[in-house]
């Protein structure tokens, strides 16, 4: 009975069990299950609708007429049958929809004779249970369902169960969402009909069972040796190619007409290992093809937007189905792939692994081991980009630098360097220049698929050990360069990879002896490889040329001095711009016009007195001359004697001389400027001496007058300040002509207006400040009126009356009378009009 009657683990339903004897006895010929599944079954469809008019509230009455009329049916059954599930449809079928039941109907009526019977029981059944949530309709179930005597051949059964569940499908009588069948209402047919007449593209089902693998394995790249290299894979299907093409490649085969076919395929290929999907899921392509056309469907007809209808209840439903039936059909992908076979270089071969993204790995690591035949070269060896200077320090023998493990690593480094160093040759034997940018590209192909970091850690070490150099834009690459060179991927095509060239004995001694003088001493260590030294030798070019160019562009103002270094500068610019292997040859050669003896014969001649000149103590000294000429032009003009002005010519004269860093002309120029110095600060002393006589004749000519005398304190006080300002003025003024400015200022404006200040604030006296007592009684009637304040005259200095025009010179006796006569006058004038004269 459990054998026969019981629904497998994932059925889910009230009193799904098979039930005890006694339950068999006491409910035969009904089986113990169909009590409670009809019951479900009526509820389930009440709740769905499904029953017609006055039934459409189903009770117990509804489901006694079914058993009573089932009873009725069997009663001339012989001993031992067992009424099916589906003979229960008869007692309902007539309260149900015409529109339930119409597709049942319409199949009684036209079904092939070979399917009929069985075809038209499997509606029933799935019509009943379509809506009993847990209930799983696969063919197991069914043929539960179906089974109507101890003596059915359950296997027999189920295998035409499911031949005729797939003339239903190809029908759109039902619908199968993975192993489960559903009955299809006319509407549901309808639309099911609209998924499989949708037209999807000749590639979806590669595009599909592509996203598939991509979800199941990752990026299309296995990680490969103790290196950890990324190794990239193009996915092909079918032999087409789902992307961008990479040297290798996993081919996933849906069908073949048999094995020798990729046999056939595969044979001579290195580059690709083909699987071939397990055939055992003969629905598989078929079920993707179908999600595949409910995807297009659904993105053509779901619309969230549309007023609710029977219709759009469906297709929403169709997108549950959907969802639940693409994770199905991905586990099975997945499982298509564990147990599929794999096909490689014309054998079958089997692959490691325990589930499809492992066996996936082990195929492509497959592939690599045997494409990449020389990646097996590396070893253990892992070498990564910020170890690029310790493999260049481990090249050079440098000290402390070492392989870390054995004498087998050690050789594993040797075979690797040796290797690049005859692809080097074999290049530059053919002479193609050779970039490391060609190297790695080289190493990156089979039969290598070296990682970068090898390559340019190898590289270094080579670079280290003098075996191969490196020149970027025609200038050598420095120890200090390497790493940042190598690791720019942007400048690796620029960085020419070359082997040493064999220097001339003669030339390299030239190029040391040039150092030497040219370059403060600079000495080669044995160490050095003479290319190196070059390098140096350049590089210390470089840097004279640009502190040369430095000078020129901040001493500008000195042109006739520093333009003498364009004719060095273009020499230097030349030869900067040359490799260093040039400075071997070239610059070294006696017949160059740009060789090492006119750069040392420029050196002799300019260069090196002209640095001397703005680095030593002359240029200050030259300066310091220039300044103070410029700045005493007026005070020279002023004391200028014969001797003054034979001094300022000669100062000129060197000033203005663009030899002026030669020899002892700066110091010439300073004996003449100090000579010049002495002169004006004489005449400067005279001057100052001369002002300071007169303010203090001025100060005490002040002190003594009445206006001084009758001022207030504070008046004085401000008088005094100003005297003092300019006492301070004189005792640091350096200018002649504004010292002689200063006098006459002070003479003529400053002088009076001290008097006519001070005048304006008279002491007052004692008795302004008292009331005026006055007694009525002694007082005449007639008192005279006091007497106003005489005003005080205002101060003028002489020069401020205009002397008399007409005469310009005086020839004689009675010209001078007629002067005297005339300016007194002026003077008459001037007091008569309230001034007072300052002598």
């Amino acid at each position: 009975m459990r054998t026969l009657f019981e629904f497998n683990a994932y059925t889910r339903f009230k009193n799904n069990d098979s039930g005890s004897e006694s339950d068999f006895v006491a409910s035969y010929p009904f089986l113990n299950y169909e009590f409670g599944l009809l019951q479900t079954a009526f509820r389930a469809m009440s709740d769905f609708s499904m029953f017609s008019g006055r039934h459409s509230s189903v009770g117990e009455r509804s489901m006694l007429s079914a058993w009573s009329a089932t009873l009725q049916t069997a009663a001339d059954k012989h001993l031992g049958y067992l009424v099916p599930f589906d003979q229960l449809f008869d007692g309902i079928k007539d309260i149900l929809q015409s529109s339930q039941t119409h597709r049942i109907t319409e199949a009684d009526q036209r079904l092939d004779p070979d399917v009929h019977d069985l075809g038209v029981r499997l509606l029933k059944v799935l019509l009943m249970v379509k809506h009993i949530e847990g209930f799983k309709t696969t063919p197991r179930n069914l043929r539960i369902l179906l089974t109507d005597g101890f003596d059915v051949d359950v296997t027999d059964l189920e295998r035409r169960i499911v031949d005729t569940l797939t003339v239903l499908e190809n029908h759109t009588y039902v619908q199968r969402i993975n192993d489960t069948y559903h009955y299809l209402t006319n509407e549901e047919q309808d639309i099911e009909q609209e998924i499989k007449n949708t037209d999807i593209e000749d590639n979806a089902v590669s595009k599909y069972l592509k996203d598939s693998f991509v979800d199941m394995a990752g990026a299309q790249s296995v990680v490969y040796g103790a290196q950890r290299t990324p190794f990239k894979y193009t996915l092909s299907i079918d032999g087409i190619a789902q992307g961008r093409a990479e040297s290798i490649g996993l081919d996933l085969w849906t069908h073949v007409a048999d094995d020798t076919d990729l046999i056939r395929r595969t044979s001579g290929d290195m580059h690709t290992i083909s699987l071939l999907l397990n055939q055992n899921d003969i629905n598989l392509f078929n079920d993707i093809r179908m999600i595949v056309k409910t995807n297009t469907f659904l993105r053509r007809n779901l619309d969230a937007t549309d007023k609710p209808s029977t219709r759009q209840a469906i297709i929403a439903a169709k997108q549950a189905q959907k969802d639940a039936q693409e994770c199905d059909v991905r586990s099975r992908v997945q499982e298509a792939i564990r147990s599929g076979s794999f096909y490689y270089n014309g054998k079958a071969v089997e692959v490691a692994g325990s589930d499809a993204p492992s066996k996936i790995v082990s195929a492509v690591s497959d592939v690599i081991k045997n494409f990449y035949y020389d990646y097996a070269m590396l070893g253990d060896l892992a070498c990564r980009d910020n170890e690029i200077d310790k493999y260049r320090s481990i090249g050079a023998g440098d000290e402390g630098a070492m392989l870390d493990g054995t004498n087998v690593e050690i050789r594993r480094v040797a075979q690797i360097a040796n290797d690049i160093v005859d692809k080097v040759t074999r290049e530059t034997n053919q002479k193609r220049t050779v970039s490391v940018k060609d190297l790695v590209d080289i190493y990156h192909e089979a039969p290598y698929g070296w990682p970068d970091d090898i390559i340019l850690c190898m590289l270094a070490y080579l670079y280290g050990a003098r075996r191969v150099e490196l020149t970027i834009d025609a200038h050598a690459v420095a120890n200090t360069q390497l790493t940042a060179l190598l690791r720019n991927t942007k400048k690796r095509e620029s960085i020419v990879v070359t082997l040493p060239r064999q220097v001339d004995p003669t030339h390299a001694k030239r190029l040391e002896e040039f150092a030497s003088a040219f370059l403060d001493n600079m000495r080669r260590d044995p160490s050095t490889d003479m290319v190196q030294f070059a390098q140096r030798v350049l590089d210390g070019i470089d840097d004279r040329l640009n502190k040369l160019e430095t000078l020129q562009t901040t001493h500008r103002e000195y042109a006739a001095i520093v333009n003498q270094l364009d004719e060095p500068i273009a020499t230097l610019s030349y030869v900067a711009r040359q490799p260093a292997t040039w400075l071997l040859e070239g610059f070294t050669d006696t017949d160059s016009d740009y060789g090492y003896e006119a750069v040392l014969d420029e050196d002799e001649d300019v260069i090196r007195p002209i640095l001397e000149f703005f680095n030593g103590k002359q240029f200050p000294m030259y300066v310091d001359s220039r300044r103070w000429l410029q700045t005493n032009r007026q005070n020279i003009g002023v004391c200028m004697d014969d001797a003054a002005k034979q001094l300022q010519t000669q100062a000129h004269t060197l000033l203005d001389s663009p030899d002026i860093y030669r020899g002892s002309k700066t110091k010439q120029l300073k004996t003449i400027i100090d000579d010049l110095r002495h002169i004006v600060d004489a005449q400067v002393g005279n001057e100052r001496e001369a002002a300071l006589h007169e303010l203090d004749a001025i100060t005490g000519e002040l002190h003594d007058s009445a206006q001084y005398r009758n001022a207030t304190e504070d008046a004085q006080h401000t008088a005094d300040d100003m005297l003092h300002g300019e006492r301070d003025w004189f005792a640091s003024a350096s200018d002649i002509g504004g010292i002689r400015m200063r006098r006459e200022f002070m003479a003529n404006q400053l002088r009076p207006n001290l008097y006519n200040d001070l005048a304006h604030h008279p002491k007052a006296s004692a008795t302004e400040h008292q009331e005026p007592h006055v007694d009525s009684a002694t007082t005449p009637a007639h008192t005279p009126p006091t007497p106003k304040p005489v005003a005080q005259p205002r101060v003028i200095a002489i020069g401020a009356v205009a002397k008399p025009k007409g005469l310009t010179s005086l020839k004689t006796t009675d010209d001078v009378d007629e002067y005297l006569d005339a300016y007194r006058r002026k003077l008459i004038e001037a007091i008569e009009n309230g001034n007072e004269i300052l002598l």
